[in-house]
């Protein structure tokens, strides 16, 4: 959207101060869905948001459409009263073309802009577990189509039912990995769980490990930004992934990408200091 990356305050701002901005962006010629995301610096160039880590990034939404464009909108369902997030597809079986839309928790229903064909539209879990989608009588998706100029409504993402080989599964070049080593204060390594938070939605991703392993990958991440902390004793005990300060570092994740180095392993920051294990 632009060339724009950093954009000066027009002076000090003191804690509880608040100050307008702006930036020029670009919205693409392409249409489709755009993402901009930022936070803001400090003067040691240590890059901070907001939230009670301090962490979230600030977000700039764009849809373009052209003339053609039209919509698709339907509800959110799941075989429990917990919606979790999720990855929505919708894929054009015109071209092929597959369309990313994230689902936060317990998020209800969805509507977006997209152009004119002939779709299946389904979802997965974000660790893809789990996958339901808009089907036919045999829980195989359903073809509908999307005129131009209108909203194709009724879409909605409600079976969960389907045997395993039904739903399409998600193409892995959407998604990116995070790895890194292993430590702990001890001659021994016990067993972790290494959790990936997604400081944008709030959802998080983890992956659990045997004694004395010595590294981790967690696979299938949406892109975002992340911060990462590993946890042992049934979650009492956790090490972050963590500057000198013992603040925890942000990583973007970009698709088909392995973020390496993202070594969680900062135990002696002070109890309270990360947030609690979200899986437990």
């Amino acid at each position: 959207m632009g060339n724009s990356t950093e954009i000066m305050l027009p002076h000090n701002v003191h804690p509880g101060e608040r100050v307008d901005i702006s930036v020029n962006l670009t919205a693409p010629m392409v249409p489709d869905h755009y993402r901009g995301y930022w936070m803001l610096k400090n003067s040691s160039g240590k890059l901070f948001g907001f939230g009670e880590f301090a962490n979230k990034a600030i977000y700039v939404d764009i849809y373009t459409a052209d003339s053609s464009s039209s919509g698709v909108s339907g509800k959110i369902c799941f075989p429990s009263e917990h919606i979790p997030a999720m990855a929505l597809y919708l894929q054009n079986m015109d071209n092929n073309k597959l369309t990313e839309i994230a689902i936060n928790e317990m998020q209800l229903s969805y509507s977006v802009q997209i152009s004119p064909g002939t779709y299946l539209a389904y979802a997965w879990t974000t660790q893809s577990d789990l996958g339901g989608g808009y089907t036919d009588t045999e829980h195989y998706p359903k073809p509908f189509t999307i005129q131009a100029g209108k909203t194709t409504t009724g879409i909605d993402i409600c079976d969960w039912y389907g045997e395993p080989g039904k739903i399409p599964p998600p193409d892995p070049s959407k998604f990116g990995t995070i790895s890194g080593s292993l430590s702990f204060p001890s001659e021994h390594i016990p067993a972790l769980r290494i959790v990936a938070f997604d400081i944008y939605n709030g959802t998080h991703y983890w992956v659990d490990t045997v004694e004395n392993q010595q590294s981790y990958e967690l696979k299938k991440l949406m892109p975002g930004y992340y911060t990462v902390v590993a946890y042992a004793d049934s979650g009492n005990f956790a090490g972050g992934y963590a500057n000198d300060d013992h603040s925890l570092i942000t990583i973007y994740v970009t698709p088909g990408i392995t973020s390496t180095g993202v070594d969680p392993n900062d135990w002696y920051a002070p109890d309270g200091t990360f947030p609690a294990d979200p899986t437990r």
